[in-house]
């Protein structure tokens, strides 16, 4: 009885064939930002009975500037389950994180590695400290940049600095180990990386994209900066 589209080209050019085959379905369609699908969903909004979004401000640009009737848009801020952490546990044993890691001032990314979440900034986030001895980078991800990523990080001889392991299962034991979690996005929504580092009560510092600036106090509860 429902469609929900979060995203996918491929449907949205069958909306039109949908809605005249089978005009009882309901189409919802979520929007995590104003840049790539935000054009195809004012494309195809004759055929979109709810768009879903996770900020009050991009609701008000789907009205204001895309033309959609205020009640058909609403607003669902994403949410996470946070573990709580096991009182007198390190998490050392279970993280992974190599032993000349710890005891450091630990920067840490967590996403996909793709260039939208411009991880090729926080390698050269690294490469601009590699002199303070006291910080060490992070970065868990996989992706189409993993390889490039990787490259970089050898080029710049930062293997003794960034620990990548790639993919991650469950990523809560190394953020509680982590200082700051960085979030350097070109483009973005709202990432879930930044719920889950502010539940464990960690600064994160992450470009103001999107509707990150929605969830971060500047100064406050981390800090906003240009991609």
């Amino acid at each position: 009885g429902t469609i929900l589209i979060a995203g996918c080209d491929f449907v949205y050019k069958l909306l039109p064939t949908i809605r005249h085959e089978f005009p009882k379905i309901a189409i919802l369609d979520q929007l995590f930002n104003d840049g790539v699908h935000y054009r195809t969903n004012r494309q195809y909004a004759a055929y979109i009975d709810a768009t879903i979004v996770p900020s009050q401000a991009l609701a008000d640009k789907i009205v204001s500037e895309g033309d959609e009737e205020s009640d058909k848009v609403f607003i669902i801020p994403h949410g996470v389950q946070i573990e709580k952490p096991v009182p007198g546990a390190s998490g050392f044993d279970s993280s992974g994180l190599p032993e000349e890691f710890r005891g450091k001032f630990l920067v840490s990314f967590f996403g996909r590695l793709s260039i939208e979440k411009a991880p090729a900034d926080f390698v050269e986030i690294a490469r601009l400290l590699r002199s303070n001895d006291k910080i060490r980078f992070l970065m868990t991800g996989e992706g189409p940049e993993r390889a490039s990523v990787l490259a970089l990080i050898e080029r710049h001889g930062l293997q003794d600095r960034i620990y990548a392991p790639g993919f991650v299962d469950n990523v809560h034991s190394l953020m509680a180990l982590s200082d700051v979690v960085v979030v350097p996005s070109a483009l973005d929504g709202m990432p879930l990386v930044v719920f889950e580092a502010q539940g464990l009560a960690k600064p994160v510092v992450a470009s103001a994209v999107g509707s990150i600036p929605d969830v971060i106090a500047d100064g406050k509860t981390g800090f906003l900066c240009r991609p």
